[in-house]
């Protein structure tokens, strides 16, 4: 008969029963696995929506088109500078032109990333404010209509992409001057990177 371990104080030390051990194992193994179908459903969700989100964007700024852009896009990533995406927009075997997600983190708060549609002749579409940080009531206004439409109909060879305090054409969200300038700098750095992919 084999001696009970002993403590450093004389006393024996106590024994855990493998009745106890086998239920906590089953319930910590049982929420582990609903811990991780949950996660599964929650990150699925997440992509449903971003998907959602990013093909009502494409149709806002390209619309007419009837391939799949997303599925041919061109992603081009510049480091602290931003990140570019080109998705070209066809109608049949006609290229339309291309949606232009361009985000720069020049932001007052940081990143700000716009998506415009521009034609098979370089001229600038519907722009849309994806993402930003920037102040409520402030910068946050860069995203409106007022501000976001003296873009549409612009291109590279006839609009200067620079807030009018800077010697361009943009008219800045006033007390956003820095938010204004950062949406401006994403559509003029897209359309420079996009003549690049097309080739012209």
């Amino acid at each position: 008969m084999s001696a009970e371990p002993i403590h450093a104080t004389g006393q024996p030390k106590p024994q855990v029963s493998p009745r106890i051990i086998a239920p906590i194992f089953i319930i910590a193994l049982f929420s582990g696995l609903a811990l991780a179908l949950v996660n599964s459903a929650t990150a699925e969700r997440i992509r449903l929506v971003k998907e959602k989100e990013l093909n009502d964007a494409l149709a806002l700024v390209m619309p007419g088109f009837d391939n799949q852009p997303a599925m041919e896009k061109i992603e081009k990533d510049q480091g602290k500078q931003g990140r570019l995406i080109f998705y070209p927009a066809k109608k049949g075997d006609q290229l339309m032109g291309y949606a232009v997600e361009s985000t720069v983190f020049t932001g007052y708060s940081g990143e700000v990333a716009v998506i415009y549609g521009v034609s098979a002749d370089g001229v600038v579409g519907r722009v849309k404010l994806l993402r930003h940080n920037e102040t409520p009531g402030l910068g946050s206004k860069a995203g409106l209509p007022g501000f976001l439409n003296q873009f549409e109909k612009s291109s590279l060879a006839s609009f200067r992409y620079q807030v009018k305090k800077d010697g361009g054409q943009v008219d800045a969200v006033t007390g956003a001057t820095i938010s204004s300038r950062a949406v401006a700098l994403a559509v003029e750095r897209g359309l420079q990177d996009l003549k690049l992919v097309v080739g012209n």
